[in-house]
């Protein structure tokens, strides 16, 4: 029985061609659907397709429609100084930590964009700046190069440590906002709720000058100071002066010098 077309051959085609349309699957997709995420809208996103942009907003989120296969850059910026760079999460990401995104049109895709909240932290050294002070975890160090600002993610505990330059100097204690240890230890913790800005106080050590003779230059001397050595006195000197700070106790260790001796032989 040969079968009968309702209509004429053109509607017929049109129907056909109708129901053979439509958004994009993995079968001959068209276009695929792109949900783009902005967390908290603490990012400006922005989803451009061979140089046309699609979107630009700093909204909750956005939902487009890309051609099958093309390439989508998908960039985002903190809407302010107070938000650190963008990481993005969803179908092909893992956590990628960069300001653009590149993406494929495959399927259909759900991507976030998270602007983390940043809080800047000023390190300083007192006007003697005889510290070298450094930040952990991870964010830079300053050594002793005066306010150096240095950024972490809200709520991350920094620890700082204070190391001074010589003996000459020593580590009295931190000033600042929230921070912990503001007494003589180091080191110290700081808790990034806000900015913060800490100072490490490293004053000069009071010294006193110690006097040692080496009469006739018959000895050899050495001075140590906790099993340091902190100077020697031998035939060629006589005397010799170190400074030292109170209440350090100094061992002494004398021989005959043996030049001396050949010549008394």
């Amino acid at each position: 029985m040969t079968p009968r077309i309702i209509g004429s051959p053109i509607i017929a085609a049109f129907m056909f061609l109708a129901a053979c349309g439509g958004t994009g699957n993995q079968y001959g997709a068209a276009s695929y659907p792109l949900t783009i995420n902005n967390t908290l809208s603490w990012c400006t996103v922005t989803a451009t397709v061979g140089g046309v942009q699609l979107t630009d907003f700093s909204s909750d989120s956005a939902t487009i429609q890309v051609a099958a296969g093309a390439t989508v850059n998908l960039t985002a910026v903190p809407v302010n100084a107070g938000f650190g760079p963008a990481i993005w999460t969803g179908t092909t990401t893992a956590n990628d930590a960069q300001a653009t995104y590149v993406m494929t049109a495959t399927a259909n895709q759900n991507v976030t964009a998270d602007c983390p909240i940043v809080y800047i932290l000023t390190l300083a050294n007192a006007a003697s700046a005889a510290c070298t002070v450094s930040a952990t975890p991870a964010g830079g160090a300053a050594e002793n190069l005066g306010a150096t600002p240095l950024i972490f993610d809200a709520g991350v505990v920094v620890t700082l440590s204070a190391t001074p330059f010589s003996d000459s100097y020593t580590f009295e204690y931190w000033t600042g906002t929230d921070v912990s240890g503001n007494n003589p230890a180091s080191p110290a913790t700081v808790t990034m709720n806000a900015d913060n800005s800490v100072t490490v106080v490293c004053p000069a050590v009071t010294t006193y000058p110690l006097t040692i003779n080496n009469q006739g230059a018959s000895c050899d001397i050495v001075a140590s100071v906790g099993g340091t050595v902190k100077t020697t006195l031998d035939s060629a000197n006589v005397s010799k002066v170190i400074d030292l700070a109170p209440g350090v106790t100094v061992d002494f260790v004398a021989s005959p010098n043996a030049d001396r001796l050949r010549k008394n032989a």
